[in-house]
């Protein structure tokens, strides 16, 4: 559904630049829809594109906003997808690997919105490694003394 939308909104955007005579203005105005349908990574190319193809173009300065929103949004997705993955992790009880992308998701993106959910889940899986160490030196102390008792 989404490709959709990007498709239709490109294509109104060509037609209504249509009669423009600037290849760079039909250039973000499909930059533009792009970035307004969320297709970040597309609306980045478009734009630097334009960059390339109309160095001095009076665009330039509005594509460049659309390269660095789009990269604001990139970088919230993937921070966002960086937590999930952490989630997951943890619930299947892969403490080590969501520690890891907890971490990274800590270096990679320090102002992001998910730092507080990602530090408490290194905390929340540190405890739980440690839970597993203690019940294995309990399973063994068990097992020692099963084995004493049966000699």
């Amino acid at each position: 559904m989404k490709r959709i939308i990007a498709l239709f909104t490109i294509c109104l955007c060509i037609l209504c630049t249509a009669s423009c005579a600037s290849g760079s203005a039909k250039q973000l105005a499909m930059a533009d829809a792009q970035y307004a349908a969320g297709e970040w990574e597309a609306a980045i190319s478009l734009a630097k594109e334009l960059i390339t193809r109309y160095p001095d173009a009076e665009e330039i300065t509005a594509a460049n906003e659309i390269i660095q929103n789009a990269n604001v949004e990139l970088d919230k997705e993937k921070a966002a997808s960086l937590l999930a993955d952490a989630e997951a992790a943890f619930s299947a009880a892969e403490y080590e690997k969501a520690m890891q992308k907890a971490d990274k998701l800590l270096d990679t993106y320090p102002n992001a919105k998910e730092v507080e959910a990602a530090e408490k889940l290194i905390d929340d899986a540190e405890l739980a490694i440690k839970r597993q160490q203690a019940q294995a030196l309990l399973d063994t102390i068990r097992t020692e003394i099963s084995v004493r008792h049966s000699e």
